[in-house]
């Protein structure tokens, strides 16, 4: 039995890095990563929001503490959640749960999750969030009537996001 498993395994491996016809090289890069095999790709895909229906004003919007900051059209990997605290630093997670599920965890003490300080002037802010065995990823853009638009770069594997909408989720 461990023996089909295997060869089962080495067959999906196979026609995950050649270059079979089902798949795209984007698709075979994703499930690559899902598995965790992190060798870098060669062009990082840049994904973006479309922001043309956002009205932005120049009144000073503050930061919102009372929840998190989500973008759930995210990838294979979750929602991806920002949580602010008055004193200036920030925390992310990537999670496949909803907000109330992850309110019962999510908080500064949480010990795998990158953490970080954020700085703002006006409706400009920039961060970076960094968890210690795997690098950082920065951050920067403006702060919006409930929301965040940011540009997103990640210095683990390259990937960057530009104008990636981020929604506020009062608890």
């Amino acid at each position: 039995m461990k023996i089909f498993f295997a060869l089962l395994l080495l067959a999906f491996l196979s026609i995950l890095f050649t270059g079979c016809n089902f798949l795209t090289k984007e698709q075979r890069w994703q499930w690559a990563e899902f598995f965790g095999f992190h060798s870098g790709r060669p062009n990082p895909p840049t994904e973006s929001d479309d922001i043309s229906s956002i009205i932005i004003t120049d009144d000073i919007q503050k930061i919102l503490y009372n929840g998190v900051y989500l973008r759930s059209r995210y990838h294979m990997h979750g929602t991806s959640y920002l949580r602010f605290y008055e004193n200036g630093m920030v925390i992310e997670v990537n999670s496949t749960g909803n907000p109330e599920q992850i309110k019962r965890w999510f908080d500064i003490d949480c010990e795998n999750i990158s953490k970080g300080n954020y700085e703002r002037t006006d409706n400009s802010i920039s961060f970076s969030c960094l968890i210690e065995e795997y690098g950082s990823v920065d951050y920067t853009g403006m702060i919006i009537e409930n929301g965040l638009i940011l540009n997103v770069h990640s210095n683990i594997n390259g990937w960057e996001g530009k104008n990636l909408i981020y929604e506020f989720y009062s608890w």
